[in-house]
């Protein structure tokens, strides 16, 4: 039954992602650590974003900017030296409330700092500031796109090279956590198989929806989904915490 629940909900998520450039992971990773220990929940969250992260850089990838995500790939890179030197792996509760925090706290932070993910600082700051929040709460997607609000670029920019920055994050994810457990020891080969095909199928369904949408939609839903999700993951977060 539980293997039932995470294909599903690695297809629906997979189907969020492909449409917003974010917010699926989000879903997922709040639904993976209901279901498993950490440790075994960001492995899995990062293999199948990897997967569905993957397939949308290869459906948009005319749309990605190398620079960009060069850029991002140091900061990241500084990032997964540091948690691996001080061996920092937090608590269940701990990553809902951060997972639900973050977002909310990068918005906050846009009164004061005018990032623009096209600029270098911007883009290593991002790189440092998404991997790190991967490592401590599983996804960067939401606060991540406080980086891209100023760029000017279009919808397919955003959510192609969105999803080649998650990639690399996730990947440094999975580096840093994989050490902790064996995967397979928890989820059998066919499994895995199937929640890569969900995840690319998903993404597929969803960046199919994103070309029929207008510029307005497109952020005004991205808010709300934000906001709601945000706001689920504090609360069982804080739940947890009290338990």
């Amino acid at each position: 039954m539980i293997y039932i629940a995470t294909l599903i909900t690695i297809f629906a998520t997979s189907l969020l992602s492909g449409i917003f450039g974010m917010a699926g992971g989000m879903v997922l990773m709040f639904v993976l650590l209901s279901l498993y220990s950490v440790p075994v929940a960001m492995v899995l969250h990062g293999l199948v974003q990897l997967t569905a992260n993957g397939s949308r850089c290869f459906i948009l990838r005319s749309h990605i900017i190398t620079e960009i995500n060069l850029n991002y790939f140091w900061g990241a890179l500084i990032a997964l030296i540091t948690f691996t030197l001080i061996s920092f792996a937090p608590q269940k509760a701990y990553v809902l409330i951060m997972l639900g925090l973050f977002p909310n706290l990068m918005k906050f932070a846009m009164k004061f700092w005018r990032f623009d993910i096209r600029s270098k600082n911007s883009a290593i700051s991002a790189g440092l500031m998404m991997t790190s929040l991967h490592l401590l709460a599983g996804v960067s997607g939401p606060a991540l796109d406080v980086f891209y609000q100023n760029s000017k670029l279009s919808r397919f920019e955003i959510v192609a090279n969105k999803a080649l920055s998650q990639m690399i994050s996730h990947l440094f994810k999975c580096i840093f956590y994989i050490s902790l457990i064996s995967i397979n020891n928890h989820f059998p080969g066919w499994l895995l198989a199937l929640a890569a095909f969900l995840a690319i199928m998903g993404t597929r369904v969803g960046t199919t929806i994103l070309s029929r949408w207008n510029e307005n939609s497109f952020t005004r839903y991205t808010n709300k989904l934000i906001t709601g999700v945000s706001f689920v993951c504090i609360i069982q977060g804080a739940y947890l915490l009290a338990a």
